[in-house]
C-alpha cells in the first residue's frame, strides 16, 4: 500500500527489515534456550567446610544428614580409610526443611539455573 510520501520500494524495504528483525528475535530466543539447557546440565560444587566450618565426622553434621537424605547420587566409603563423602542434589527436585546454612547455596543454584549441586569435603 502506497501512502503519500512513501514509495512501493520503501514499503518493500520496511517489510524486509521487519522480516529480518523477526528472524533475529527467533535466533535470539533459540540461543537463550540453548544457554538455559546448558546451564541446567551444569554442576556446581560446594566444599562443606566452607558452609559449616570444620568437623570431625560428616555423619555428625546436621547439614550433611539433610544432604544425604535428599541426594539423588551418593559416593561414600570407597574402602580407602575414611573414604569419600560426597552427594549430589538434583535441583529439579523440591526440597523441604532446608537447613539455614544450606538455603543460600540452594537459592543461588536455583537462581543461576544450575542443574546439580555436588557437596564434598575437598577430596
Amino acid at each position: 500500500m502506497n501512502t503519500p510520501g512513501h514509495s512501493a520500494s520503501s514499503e518493500n524495504t520496511l517489510d524486509t527489515l521487519r522480516a529480518a528483525l523477526a528472524q533475529l528475535e527467533l535466533e535470539k530466543q533459540n540461543l537463550v534456550s540453548q544457554r538455559d539447557e546448558a546451564l541446567l546440565s551444569s554442576v556446581r560444587h560446594v566444599m562443606m567446610q566452607d558452609i559449616v566450618g570444620d568437623y570431625a565426622e560428616p555423619s555428625e553434621v546436621p547439614e550433611w544428614t539433610w544432604i544425604e537424605n535428599n541426594a539423588t547420587y551418593a559416593h561414600t566409603w570407597n574402602g580407602n580409610g575414611d573414604g569419600i563423602w560426597e552427594f549430589m542434589l538434583n535441583m529439579s527436585c523440591e526440597f523441604s526443611d532446608i537447613p539455614p546454612k544450606l538455603k543460600p547455596v540452594l537459592e543461588a543454584a536455583t537462581r543461576d539455573r544450575v542443574g546439580y549441586v555436588l557437596f564434598h569435603q575437598g577430596t
